[in-house]
């Protein structure tokens, strides 16, 4: 039996992590028609918290069924952030004010954090549980002036993915950013999570 909840699990993240992607990717081209090629953009600072606010409301809140815009405020995520291997990851958690959230009807909230030329997203998708963990209830992905919209690590090989020194997919990783590739993985693996993804 638990094998077979392990499974319904996986399925059910798959699939909710697909519909997001999918909904996300389509509010960026709204706002392509609006404000251009993304080249353009306003991305902003590292690591600024207004610039993280600024592109949300620009790029996203008007193009995404939006119920509730906590900017660089609380309130938006329900528990602490943790790697796959337990680290306990304060950069995503709540209380950050570099990260700007929303949470969307469809059920996830996105965090947006500015990286200069980029920014990082942050999807949570089982946002009831106290600990969140990367990999399992946090995707990450980028908006890359020059890609787009892509799964985080999109340059890696797929052992790249699992092996990063810090950020990889792998529960033999003891870093507070363990399992921030493996939404690269998961695409690596034409949209699957395989059977040695570290559940």
């Amino acid at each position: 039996m638990p094998s077979l909840i392990v499974k319904y699990e996986k399925q059910r993240i798959l699939n909710n992590l697909k519909k997001t992607y999918s909904e996300i990717a389509q509010a960026l081209k709204l706002a392509e028609v609006e404000y251009g090629n993304p080249v353009y953009w306003e991305y902003g600072t590292k690591l600024s918290g207004s610039a993280a606010e600024n592109f949300m409301n620009k790029y996203l809140v008007p193009y995404l069924n939006v119920v509730k815009n906590c900017g660089t405020g609380t309130g938006c995520l329900h528990g602490d952030v943790y790697s796959l291997t337990g680290y306990k990851n304060p950069s995503y958690g709540d209380s950050t004010t570099n990260t700007a959230r929303i949470m969307v009807n469809s059920g996830y909230t996105i965090g947006v954090t500015s990286g200069g030329d980029y920014v990082n997203l942050q999807i949570t998708l089982n946002n009831h549980k106290d600990k969140l963990v990367m990999g399992k209830d946090i995707f990450f992905f980028i908006i890359s002036s020059e890609r787009g919209l892509m799964p985080h690590g999109y340059n890696l090989t797929r052992d790249e993915l699992i092996e990063h020194s810090n950020m990889g997919c792998s529960k033999k990783i003891n870093t507070h950013s363990a399992g921030m590739h493996c939404t690269g993985l998961i695409v690596s693996d034409s949209w699957q999570i395989s059977s040695e993804y570290p559940w």
